[in-house]
């Protein structure tokens, strides 16, 4: 129980809460800060004090709901832009699908691998002629400058997997077993069906 004399006035909860005496009698009226009952324009210091406060709160948490709710839809907004972006980037052709990348690399390495091994079968008779070990180096080294260069001249081309609205799909023709990618090799189409 609060004793008398911390009963004040509209005029002293004003000046407390640093508040106009009508702001005062506002909250009080929307029964934020407590009246004392029997005694006009009296209200109790603690209740005031209190009641101010947790006002103070909920408009705290009111205007974080709102700020949490103008976060999400601002990272809603920047998310269809991120789309939207990749999306014109795709159809302008800017954007490759990862398993495009994954059936051009295939091709490529694949060209490697064929060059590499072959080359053993290429050079042994070469090797097996020569007198020394400074022979043997040189034939190899020449060998493997000719598989670079022609590696270094090879286009790997792609057939393209876009539909007609710029998505890729793996496979356009009728079965997915289907993939092809075709390497030329000084005009020489080689074709690798996965």
């Amino acid at each position: 129980m609060e004793k008398t004399g911390s009963n004040k006035s509209c005029k002293e909860i004003a000046l407390i809460l640093d508040l106009s005496e009508r702001r005062v009698q506002q909250l009080a009226k929307a029964g934020h800060i407590p009246k004392i009952d029997g005694k006009r324009g009296r209200y109790p210091l603690v209740g005031s004090i209190q009641g101010y406060i947790k006002y103070l709160r909920s408009l705290s948490l009111e205007l974080d709901a709102d700020s949490d709710i103008a976060n999400a839809k601002l990272r809603v907004e920047k998310a269809r832009a991120e789309l939207l972006e990749l999306d014109a980037a795709q159809k302008a052709s800017e954007l490759v699908h990862k398993d495009h990348v994954s059936q051009v690399w295939g091709s490529i390495t694949g060209l490697i691998k064929a060059k590499l091994l072959s080359l053993p079968s290429k050079v042994a008779g070469d090797v097996f002629a020569s007198r020394n070990i400074n022979e043997v180096r040189a034939t190899l080294e020449n060998s493997v400058d000719e598989v670079l260069i022609e590696l270094s001249e090879t286009d790997v081309e792609s057939y393209d997997n876009t539909s007609a609205n710029g998505e890729y799909s793996r496979d356009n023709t009728s079965s997915n077993d289907d993939v092809k990618t075709s390497t030329k090799v000084h005009g020489k189409s080689m074709v690798r069906q996965e």
